[in-house]
């Protein structure tokens, strides 16, 4: 899996180059921040549609809780469905104070732990509100871990809850 961000510009041809040559290189799937670091980039949904047409590659995409309230995020995660697209790592995501937009509101309805929960309703074929979708999502969710952290006790503990939210693989940072 190689992480490909989006470009923070409409100048996408040489993003579509790299994400060929990692697929060349022998790449499985690309995975797509969603804004990382609070930074505006295009959005990853509509780069991984066109990944997987153009190059037929698996998205994995990350789904933040920063710019999105319950309603946004279960929409995103519907039209992510309705796209084909299986693979989500949910995030609480930088605090927007951060990035590039500074005076841009965070959302946070949210944490990671309860979004990962959201999704599982889903592959249930319920909304976040109980709500029949009369059909079920099936989603392969994600979640991270901080091998690196001070704290890994804490870690670990976060990391527990989220597979008894319902997380199914993790991903870390680069290990050395």
């Amino acid at each position: 899996i190689c992480e490909l961000d989006p470009p923070k510009t409409l100048a996408l041809e040489k993003y579509f180059r790299g994400a060929r040559a990692l697929v060349e290189a022998g790449c499985d799937a690309i995975t797509l921040a969603d804004n990382s670091l609070a930074i505006l980039r295009v959005s990853n949904l509509a780069v991984a549609a066109m990944l997987k047409e153009r190059l037929g590659i698996n998205p994995l995409l990350h789904l933040s809780c920063r710019d999105r309230n319950v309603l946004g995020l279960q929409s995103e995660l519907l039209g992510m469905a309705a796209l084909g697209m299986r693979h989500v790592l949910p995030l609480t995501g930088d605090p927007a104070r951060v990035g590039d937009h500074p005076n841009a509101s965070s959302v946070y309805d949210v944490n990671s732990i309860e979004l990962i929960s959201i999704i599982r309703k889903l592959n249930d074929g319920f909304t976040h509100a109980g709500k029949s979708l009369k059909a079920r999502t099936q989603f392969v969710i994600g979640c991270t871990f901080n091998p690196n952290a001070r704290n890994l006790d804490s870690q670990v503990d976060r990391l527990e809850r989220k597979v008894a939210a319902g997380a199914q693989f993790s991903m870390t940072q680069p290990v050395f």
